[in-house]
């Protein structure tokens, strides 16, 4: 991730991921759920492989997180949201998160939710790069 001084917005820089970029418009379409990450604009190609899109900076996690984001954490960490027993809790508690979960599982995306892609704005997780 790259930061001008002074800009609110990082430019994140990837390389072409199907999965990726199925999410940011995923993302682009949801920007109301609050564990998404605010994107200004579009994604956009550098070149045949690399892609860049400018998104609001956030909070890594850097593994220090609460008891609360661990247990939040240890229960989207590869889990099934098909099934309802999975996500009883974030259904109650965080909602939005658990309908991010559900939709993610639709799309067929396979689940790569680890603290490294989870990071934060102030209390709220924001999932930036949940696929494999």
């Amino acid at each position: 991730m790259y930061k001008r001084p002074g800009d609110r917005y990082v430019i994140k820089v990837f390389n072409q991921d199907p999965g990726y970029l199925e999410y940011l418009d995923y993302v682009l379409a949801n920007q109301s759920n609050p564990h998404v990450p605010k994107i200004k604009g579009r994604y956009m190609k550098i070149n045949d492989d690399t892609y860049a899109v400018r998104m609001e900076e956030l909070t890594d996690m850097d593994n220090d997180y609460g008891s609360e984001d661990r247990r939040i954490l240890q229960m989207i960490e590869g889990a099934d949201f098909r099934h309802a027993a999975q996500n009883a809790y974030l259904q109650e508690h965080l909602p939005q998160l658990a309908q991010l979960m559900r939709d993610l599982d639709k799309m067929g995306l396979e689940n790569d939710i680890y603290y490294g892609n989870v990071m934060k704005r102030g209390d709220t997780l924001v999932i930036t790069d949940p696929v494999r």
